[in-house]
Order: C-alpha cells, then structure tokens, then sequence
C-alpha cells in the first residue's frame, strides 16, 4: 500500500476510465456548417475521423474540452454522413453526423429534459418536405406520442412521457424525418427522487491491504463518513472520475494479529434515507518461535521451543528428530527428541511449521554433532570448560574454538585429544603461557588468531600442519621465533605479525611452502632477517613491511632465499617519530634472489629523519623481471629540516633483468632548503633492459641524471613528466613515443643536452625547459601546446607536420629560427616568441627574416 494514499499510483493512467460526450448526432447545413459537442473526460482522448469533408479542430485532448465540427458547403442531392470516434483509454464513444442537401429540416428545439414524474413534451419543426416523427423500439415503453387535438398542425407532435420509477436517469430520442432529412430530438429523465443504495454492501480485505471500490446509486444530496477509529487504516482514493458516485477505499496493511472491521456510512444531508458499507480486514497471520537454531550433542537430547501463533499449523520432522506431547498453553512450548547420532559427521535438520491454509511458515535448525565432533562454536574460559570437553571425547570442533579469560594457564586437561578445528582457533587469553594439551591438533580450517598470552614460542602446535584462512600473531611480548610450526606447509590466508616486540627470525617455519594470501609484517624491533623461510616459494597476495618507529634491525631479505612470485604487490612503508628510525639498517634486497615476477605494484615509501637511511640499492632483486603494476619511490616530510630519508639510494643497480613495468613509473621527494630526500639517487643505472613502462613517467628528484640507464626505453604509456640534474645530459635514444603530454625539466643554470633521437608522437603537450641543447630530429606530431623555454638551440624539425600552439620564450641566446620554417608553412595555430636572442613573427620567418640580423 503506498505510503500517501491520497495520491493515485499513476496519474497519466486511471484506474477507471470515465468518458462522456454531449451530443451523439450532429447535423450540418447544405450550405457550410459549424457545430460542437463537449467531451468530459478523466484522462487523455483522442478522435478518429475517416471522412475527408468532416473537420475537426482538434485531434486530441486531455480532460474536459469542447469540439468544433465543420464541413464546406455541400451541393448533392443526398445526404452524407461520417462517424467521429472518441476514445480514452479502453472507453469509446461514437458521434454521426450528417451534412444535409439542399431540401431542409430544422427542428425548434432538440433536447428536452424530464421530470422523473414524467408529463408531456412537444417537438416542433419546420421543413420544406414531408416529414414524420419516428420512436425507436427501445424507447416506445416510455416515450409514446400523445393523441392529436382537433385542429393541431401536422409540424408539431407531442410525446408523453412515462414515470421514471427506475434509480438511474435515463436517455432516449426520437426521430424526425422525411424526403431523406432526418433530425433527433433527445429527452433525458431523472431517475427516482431519493435513491441511496450500495451496489455492495460488505467487502473483506487480506491483511496486506488493498482497494475497495464501491457505486453508490443516489439521487440526493449525501455525505459519507468514515468513523475516526477507521480512519488510520481506511482512506478515500481521490480520482478525476465524473461519476460522482463512484468510490474507491484503500485498505492499509493489517500488521496485527487480530481481524478488524470497520462501516462506512452514506446518508441523505436532509432525511434519514441511508445505507453502509462494512470493510472487514483479516489479521496478519504468525508464527512466531521462540528460537530457530539448536546444537545438539551426538548422544542426543530434548530440545524445546516457544511458539506463539494464530494459525492452524503443522509440523514436519526429518526422520531422526521426533515431536514429544506436551499440554499446551495458548503460548505453546513445543518439545522435540533429537536421537543419537551413530554417524561419523555432524548432521543437519529442519524442523518445519506450517499453515495448513496457506505457505506461511516457520523453520528451526538443528546442527547434532557426533560422538567425536562438537557441532558448533565453543568457548574456554576456565579448566571446568577444558575438562568438560575432554570428558565428553571430543576429536573435533566444527565451528570455532575461543580461549578467553584471566585465569586458565595451559590447556594440558584437553590431553591432546583435539584434532581439528573447522573453523578458527582464537586466543585472547592473557594468562595462557603455553599451548600445551594441543600436541594433537593437526588442522585449522579457518584463522589462527593470537592476540593475548604470555607465549614464548608455539611449541604444542607440532602437528599442525594446515591453517586454511589467516594466521594472525600481536602483541606477545616474550614470542622470539615460531619454534613448534614445523609442520605448517600452508597458510591459505594472510600471514599477519604485529608488534612483537621479541621476534628475530621466523625459525620454526621451515617447511612453510606458501602463503595463499598477504603477508604483511607491522613493528618488530628485534626482526634481523627472514631465516626460517627457506621453504616459502610463493606469496599469493601482497608482502608489505610496514614500520614506525621499529624494524631497526631489519638489514636484508635473506631467508627467503626460494620465494619466486608475489602475486599482489611488494610494499615497504617508514616513518618514524622525532629521535627515533624506522628500517635504518635496511641496505639491500639481498635474499630475494629467485623473485622473478611481482603481480602488483612495487613500492618505497619513507617518512622523515633516518627512515630507510641505509638503503642504497636494489642487489638482490637480479632475476626480477616484470613488475605487473607501478614502481613507487616517494620520500616526503612534515619538518622542513628532516634530511636523511633514503639518502643512501644512489641508483637502481639490481633492477638489471627487469624488462617491463605494467604501472607507472614515479620517483617523488619533497624538500624545502637545500636538502634532498633522495640526495644520493644520482641517475638511472641498473635500469638498461627496461623496455616498457605502461603508465606514467614521473621523476620530480632534482638530482637525477638521465645520461645512463634507460637507453632502452622505447614506450611510456600515460604521462612522462621528469625533472633532471644540472650537471649530466639526457639520454632516451630509445624512445619512441608517449601516452600523454612530455615533460622534460632540467635547473635554470642547466649545460645538459637532451638528446631524443628516435621520438616520433606526442598525443598531449610538449614542454621543454632549460637545456643547453635539444635534438628531436624525427618528431612527427604534437597534439597539444608546445612550449620551449631557457633553451639555446634546437635541431632540425623537418619531420615536424602537425603542432598545437606554439609559445618559445626567455631562450637568451637562441638567436637562428630557421629550422621552424617547414613547420610554420601550413601552420594554422598561435607562434609565440617573447625573451630570446631573436623575437621573429611567423611572417617573418616564412619571408626569410628568420635569424638575428646583423647589428648595424
């Protein structure tokens, strides 16, 4: 039921379509006519017209409107006729009309209304021809001619009419006619005075609502009313119908569990003359339980529910749950007997109440374990819940298994006897200093979570062998290594460590082939290296090593000596507080040796004072040969004087076999005064089989020289935006073209040249920017602006056909222009010189003025 009842579900489309038309005939005169009938109507309507002399002047409409009929002078010896068809939405109404020749009937007056008493009308005509008056059939019952009076002329007939004793009005006609001419007279009779009477006197609702529509047949002036405790559920449907006695309820929604009834009354304003209508709405039927879910224990048990309803009901058991008798109440406590579970896994059940009329229904589940296997979630708090547990013989728990609390110590009552766990195993207890009583334990279908204890290692996890989602140790102050996890091959999930204050290695780990997931590693001040992993060949999602304030020791990657594929992205992330470092140790990749592909980004990020210090290349990474997403080194500071962050990266040597990048290709530091972040990062050596970079080229390290390490740089993807150190050239012999606009930016003081020999397109802008010299001998297009700047000269551009505008300014000593002639010939855009040894106009150029003229 919509929320405003007041208002129509679709406006353009009413429910009931009411349409009404004042005249059913029309007659037009021989010698050009004009007549109109009137159209009222709910909705839109249209008019066919098939006659070619028939016109109307509109064709269509919405609501109440009056059409006009008019035909040209008509000179035939018979009549014509055509048919005008209204209709609106399924609802039509014809109209005839009829044009006359020349020989001429015309009636004095045409319709006539009656009394509902009845009495006697008379129709008059005048005509050049012989007419007669004709009553249909259908009307002769109340319609008859009245007898002539002794001298009465022929060109006037009266009609009795008979009593209306009917509740509805009535219509009717009769025709005049002769000689071919014909005209209508049409009556219309009220129907019996005081008529108020409900076509349907009673309606029932469902409970989800709906409308009630009910006629009223009256001729009086009446109210209806809807009682006021009615009124919240009960509401009139406004419509543009023209029946005023038409009326269309809505029936809210019964929420309840009870039925309700309410009468609607319909009253004369000025007799007692009355009749009602009686809405009655079902009540919401129910089935209410107390509890739908029950663990059951294999050996079997009572189970009880709460049922409150208002139905006759049903219940449907599977075979081995049986349905106990019990006295029941109005609020009825339904009882069940779960059997014993001889099965070796759990089961499960439903047990189904329904409505024996209907599909309402209510469902309970129950989940039996067997005789070795707990069916649901447990909890130990205490050595009562560890003892109960052993006592019953549990092997197995197919949900989660929790250990909480202050006061357990160890687990030693379990007797070892636990062998898996379905789902996960978490610890938050902060008394436990042991897994002892877990020797047993070989599988952990969901995490491994440790958040609280007192551990030192995991010994009492020596059998464990499979974690199928996440590993997740924080906060075990006293943890060294992983001493105990022998037996885990696999992590199927992340491998999470964080804040481990005592952690060296990862010793105990040795036969840990792969992590499905992220292995991330936040906080550890002790960590020196990755020992312990030498079996771990694959990591399936991210490997991120994120510190703050920690990770001191950290020097390189040894340990990981097999890993060969990161399937998400390698990510190292620093920053530090004030008088602290963060990976200050860090100087290399060495252990990273059989790494030959990372699917996702690769990524250095360092933050303030000693982050990263140590860091001065990337050996290690030697049979590194893709990177599938970005390569990110950003260095940034909130404190204007932080001026150690990676100031040890002096190149990218180690990075020799890497061919392609997926992503971008950023470089980023941010520095005020005169200290650079990446100080030490002097040019791109360790790059030279690098190919291809699929997205951006971002280098914004002023110290970086692009003399050496990218000669074999064909392709850029997106934008190439670098800038470059003062004091070596620029070398990209091998690049060919770029994805967006080209930016290349050396110091203001700069003597490098930019030598880019074999570039042939840029789709965006070209921006150069103080170099003593720039060579592009085979550039083809520049889509965008062109902009040189605090350049000295600049080779030849014959190959140069399509250019955007064109700005070169402040090039002190750039003095010869010659070489733009071929560009300019054909040239349609803006040229700009302003600064420069020499300021030409394009038309100067092109009449030869192209070079400084000699001083006179």
């Amino acid at each position: 039921v919509p929320e405003n009842p007041e208002q129509p579900e679709n406006p353009d489309v009413p429910e009931y379509v009411e349409l009404y038309v004042s005249e059913y005939d029309l007659v037009l005169g021989a010698q050009g006519d004009e007549v109109s009938f009137d159209i009222e109507c709910n909705t839109k309507w249209s008019i066919e017209n098939e006659s070619g002399w028939c016109k109307t002047d509109v064709a269509s409409g919405e609501g109440d409107g009056t059409v006009k009929v008019t035909a040209e002078a008509y000179y035939e010896n018979a009549d014509r006729n055509a048919v005008l068809t209204v209709k609106a939405g399924n609802e039509t109404r014809t109209v005839q009309v009829t044009q006359k020749h020349e020989d001429a009937l015309i009636l004095s007056k045409d319709k006539f209304d009656v009394a509902q008493e009845g009495g006697t009308i008379s129709v008059e005509w005048q005509s050049n021809v012989d007419c007669r008056l004709t009553i249909p059939w259908k009307f002769d019952s109340w319609i008859k001619e009245a007898p002539k009076s002794k001298g009465m002329e022929t060109t006037t007939f009266d009609l009795v009419i008979s009593a209306n004793e009917a509740f509805e009005k009535r219509e009717g006609f009769v025709v005049v006619s002769g000689n071919g001419l014909k005209d209508t007279v049409h009556i219309y009779q009220v129907a019996n005075e005081r008529t108020l009477i409900l076509n349907q006197a009673s309606h029932d609702v469902p409970a989800e609502g709906g409308t009630v529509e009910v006629e009223l047949k009256s001729n009086v002036n009446y109210r209806m009313t809807i009682p006021t405790d009615a009124r919240k559920w009960i509401s009139q449907v406004t419509t543009r119908a023209l029946r005023v006695d038409r009326f269309v309820f809505r029936v809210a929604a019964n929420t309840s569990y009870d039925s309700r009834k309410a009468a609607i009354v319909f009253e004369d304003r000025n007799s007692d003359l009355s009749d009602t209508l009686y809405i009655c709405q079902k009540q919401t039927d129910a089935l209410l339980l107390g509890k739908k879910k029950f663990t059951v224990s294999g050996k079997g048990e009572n189970i009880e529910v709460g049922l409150k309803s208002n139905i006759d009901y049903e219940v449907i058991l599977p075979d081995w749950i049986s349905r106990l008798q019990t006295k029941a109440l109005v609020e009825e406590v339904l009882t069940f007997q779960v059997a014993k579970n001889d099965g070796q896994d759990v089961r499960k059940g439903e047990i189904v109440i329904k409505d024996k009329k209907s599909a309402l229904s209510e469902t309970i589940r129950v989940v039996q374990g067997t005789a070795e296997i707990y069916p649901g979630d447990l909890v130990f708090s205490s050595v009562d819940d560890v003892k109960a547990f052993a006592v019953a013989g549990y092997k197995k728990i197919a949900g989660s298994l929790t250990i909480t609390g202050s006061t357990l110590v160890n687990l030693t009552n379990l007797d070892n006897q636990l062998e898996e766990v379905r789902d996960s195993l978490i610890f938050v207890c902060s008394s436990l200093n042991s897994f002892d009583g877990l020797y047993g334990l070989k599988r952990i279908g969901g995490n491994l979570t440790i958040k609280k204890g007192r551990f030192t290692s995991f010994e009492g996890l020596n059998n464990l062998g499979y974690i199928g989602s996440s590993c997740i140790t924080s906060s075990l102050g006293s943890l060294q290594n992983f001493s105990g996890l022998g037996s885990l091959t696999e992590i199927v999930g992340d491998f999470e460590i964080s804040s481990l204050k005592s952690l060296e290695n990862f010793v105990g780990l040795d036969n840990l082939r792969r992590i499905g997931g992220s292995f991330r590693i936040t906080s550890l001040e002790s960590l020196q290296n990755f020992s312990g992993l030498g079996s771990l060949s694959e990591i399936g999602g991210d490997f991120e090593i994120s510190s703050s304030s920690s990770l001191e020791s950290l020097e390189n990657f040894v340990g990981l000596d097999n890993l060969c594929r990161i399937g998400g992205s390698f990510r190292i992330t620093s920053s530090n507080d004030y008088y602290s470092s963060s990976l200050e140790s860090l100087q290399n990749f060495s252990g990273l040796g059989s790494l030959t592909e990372i699917v996702g980004d690769f990524a250095i990020s360092s933050r303030d004072f000693s982050s990263l210090g140590s860091l001065e290349n990337f050996v290690g990474l030697d049979n590194l040969g893709r990177i599938g997403g970005s390569f990110r080194i950003t260095s940034s500071s909130d404190d204007d004087y932080s001026f150690s962050s990676l100031g040890s990266l002096e190149n990218f040597v180690g990075l020799d076999n890497l061919c392609r990048i997926g992503g971008s290709f950023r470089i980023t530091s941010s520095s005020d005064y005169y200290y650079y972040y990446l100080g030490s990062l002097q040019n791109f050596s360790g790059l030279g089989s690098l190919t291809a970079i699929g997205g951006d080229f971002i280098s914004k390290d002023k110290s970086l020289s692009a003399e050496t390490g990218l000669e074999k740089l064909v392709t850029v993807g997106g934008e190439m935006n670098v800038w470059l150190s003062y004091n070596g050239d620029a070398h990209f012999t091998a690049l060919q073209s770029v994805g967006g606009a080209l930016s290349l930016s050396s110091s203001s003081s700069s003597q490098s040249n930019l030598n880019l020999p074999a570039l042939k397109t840029v789709p965006g802008a070209f921006r150069l920017e103080n170099f003593q010299s720039v060579d592009i001998p085979k550039l083809e297009s520049i889509e965008g602006v062109f902009t040189i700047t605090g350049v000295n000269a600049i080779g030849t551009l014959d190959n140069l056909k399509t250019v955007g505008d064109i700005t070169i300014k402040n090039c002190k000593e750039l003095t010869d222009f010659c070489n733009w002639k071929p560009v300019l010939t054909d040239y349609n855009g803006t040229f700009s010189v302003s600064g420069c040894g020499y300021n030409p106009t394009k038309y100067q150029i092109l009449n030869g003025a192209c070079s400084k003229l000699p001083e006179e």
